[in-house]
């Protein structure tokens, strides 16, 4: 259960976790922040998520922090996650630079050679950040709101909406083979700009329903995402004490 929480807390954390006189409008704000992330040589981005669920009867928190970093051709993730029963919190790293995805889980170090497509598969994880796709019609009556050197402005999405843009992103398909079938309720999104209107962070709040063999769990995430530098890309190489890692690429990541 608690792989499969994982894979679906870092496939949900991928697929949300870049001046004029005249201040722009949440669409111009929005589409330009999409278009520096696609067009971004590099990125960093700080995450975390906290959800909340009920487990035969027991109530349970989960808090992830999650730093992910991207050049383009490298990744890197470093995960850190708590559960409410445990004291002890599970840290997971994983580097890929040049082909090799070098991977700790607590005091294991292994490494695996294969493509950035596989290591997506593997562990879903994926070296572009995509944000939520919204329409000039959707923001037509959103406002922004001014907070020092910030402005934020909040939207609310429908379940059909946050729905659609999961399947068109191809996540239900892929997390569904995770973690059982799922289904998103409303997400309420709230994005802030500093004053040379570049995206600076990105909060949600969504309940996932997942279906797995006939059980049924809903997850309560508040998630927040803090992007650093974007378009500067970040340098990522191989840990130095990659030797000291055990070829497993012929098992299972």
């Amino acid at each position: 259960m608690k792989t499969r929480m994982l894979a679906l807390l870092t496939a949900l954390l991928c697929l949300f976790a870049l001046s004029s006189c005249a201040q722009p409008t949440p669409y111009e704000l929005i589409t330009d922040a999409g278009e520096q992330l696609s067009a971004a040589n590099g990125y960093e981005i700080n995450a975390t998520v906290n959800m909340s669920t009920t487990i035969g009867g027991e109530d349970m928190l989960v808090t992830v922090d999650m730093d992910m970093k991207s050049n383009n051709d490298n990744y890197a993730m470093d995960l850190a996650v708590h559960l409410s029963e445990e004291t002890d919190d599970m840290e997971i790293g994983v580097v890929y630079a040049d082909g090799v995805a070098y991977v700790t889980d607590g005091d294991t170090k292994s490494r695996f050679t294969l493509t950035a497509e596989q290591l997506e598969e593997e562990l879903g994880v994926s070296a572009s950040f995509e944000l939520p796709t919204l329409t000039e019609e959707q923001l037509s009556d959103v406002k922004l709101v001014k907070e020092g050197d910030s402005s934020t402005f909040t939207v609310t999405l429908s379940g059909e909406e946050v729905n659609q843009f999961m399947e068109n992103m191809g996540a239900v398909t892929s997390m569904t083979g995770m973690v059982g079938e799922m289904s998103f309720g409303d997400m309420t999104l709230v994005y802030t700009f500093d004053q040379d209107s570049r995206l600076t962070g990105l909060a949600a709040d969504v309940t996932v329903t997942v279906d797995s063999n006939g059980e049924e769990m809903s997850m309560d995430m508040e998630m927040t995402f803090d992007f650093v530098n974007i378009g500067t890309a970040p340098t990522i190489a191989a840990p130095a004490d990659a030797a000291d890692y055990t070829d497993r690429t012929d098992e299972t990541m």
